[in-house]
C-alpha cells in the first residue's frame, strides 16, 4: 500500500503514514470548499480482514476494513439526513483523475468542534449548557426512533463531542465509519453510544460534569428510555456487556464508562 500524494490544489488536513496506512483528508477550496475523505487500510490486508471478522463476531460492530468503513459512513450519513438530523453532506462528484477509492466527497463544515466549544474558557457556562442540552436532545430523539423501529443505523457506534460540529445553532455529526451489526440488541447499541458520549462529555467538562449531565438529561427528555439504556450499560448481564465493562475497567482511565453511567443514574 503506497501513500497517496495529493493534487497541487489540495490542502492536507489529515495524512496517511509513510506506508499509506490511515485515512487522509484533503481540502479543496475551488470552485467551492469541499473535503475528499480517503479511506485507507490501517493494517496489512490479512490482519484487517481477520480483525473485521472478529470485531463483528465478538463486539457486534463493523468498521475495520477501509471499504467497510466507507460504506458504513455513506449509509449512515444518508439515513441520518433522511431522518432530519444534521450531518455532513455527501457530494456527488467524480474522484480526481488517477485516484481510486474507497473515497467520498464531503461537505466542508467551517465550524468548531463541539468539544472545542465546551472546553473554551471564553465561552460562558450558560452557552455551553445550551449546546449540551442540544446534544442531549439529539440523542433522545434518535434513540427514541431507534428503539421504536429497532434501527441500529440511528445509533452512533463511536460517539463523542469530537465527532460533532457546532455550526450556528446546529449540531452537525460526522464520522459514522463504525456501525452496529445486524442482530445486535438495540439496548446494547444505545448503552454503548450513551457511555461513550457521556465519557467524552465528562472529559471535556471535568468538575462541571454534574451540571453538564443535568443539561444533557433536560435535552434528552425521555427519562425512562435514558434510565433503561444507562442501567443496561452499567448492570446488563449479557456476555458482551460484561466483557465491555471488564475492558473499560482494565483501561483504568479517569471518567470510565461505567462511572459516568452510574453518575447519570444517580441524577435521574
Amino acid at each position: 500500500m503506497r501513500r497517496l500524494l495529493p493534487p497541487a490544489d489540495a490542502e492536507v488536513l489529515q495524512d496517511s503514514d509513510a506506508r499509506g496506512r490511515g485515512n487522509a483528508l484533503w481540502l479543496f477550496r475551488s470552485p467551492k470548499p469541499r473535503l475528499l475523505k480517503l479511506y485507507r487500510p490501517r493494517r496489512s490486508p490479512f490482519v484487517e480482514a481477520l480483525s473485521e471478522h472478529l470485531t463483528q463476531a465478538v463486539q457486534g460492530v463493523s468498521g475495520v476494513r477501509a471499504d467497510v468503513r466507507m460504506r458504513n459512513e455513506q449509509r449512515g450519513l444518508a439515513l441520518w439526513a433522511r431522518e432530519g438530523f444534521d450531518v455532513v453532506r455527501v457530494l456527488d462528484e467524480p474522484l480526481p483523475p488517477g485516484l481510486e477509492g474507497p473515497a467520498l466527497w464531503l461537505e466542508y463544515v467551517d465550524a468548531p468542534l463541539l468539544k472545542t466549544v465546551v472546553r473554551d474558557p471564553a465561552v460562558s457556562w450558560a452557552a455551553k449548557a445550551q449546546w449540551i442540552e442540544r446534544y442531549g436532545a439529539n440523542h433522545g430523539e434518535r434513540h427514541e426512533r431507534a428503539a421504536a423501529r429497532d434501527e441500529l443505523g440511528l445509533v452512533h457506534e463511536h460517539a463523542g463531542l469530537i465527532h460533532v460540529f457546532a455550526r450556528g445553532e446546529q449540531l452537525v455529526h460526522f464520522d459514522l465509519e463504525g456501525a452496529f451489526c445486524s442482530g445486535t440488541p438495540i439496548r446494547e447499541a444505545l448503552a454503548q453510544e450513551l457511555s461513550t458520549a457521556l465519557r467524552s462529555l465528562a472529559k471535556s467538562t471535568k468538575e462541571s460534569f454534574g451540571a453538564a449531565l443535568d443539561a444533557f438529561i433536560a435535552g434528552y427528555a425521555r427519562k425512562e428510555l435514558l434510565r433503561e439504556a444507562a442501567h443496561w450499560g452499567a448492570h446488563g448481564r449479557s456476555l458482551r456487556r460484561i466483557a465491555k465493562r471488564w475492558a473499560d475497567r482494565r483501561e483504568n482511565a479517569s471518567f470510565g464508562k461505567g462511572e459516568v453511567l452510574e453518575t447519570l443514574l444517580g441524577r435521574l
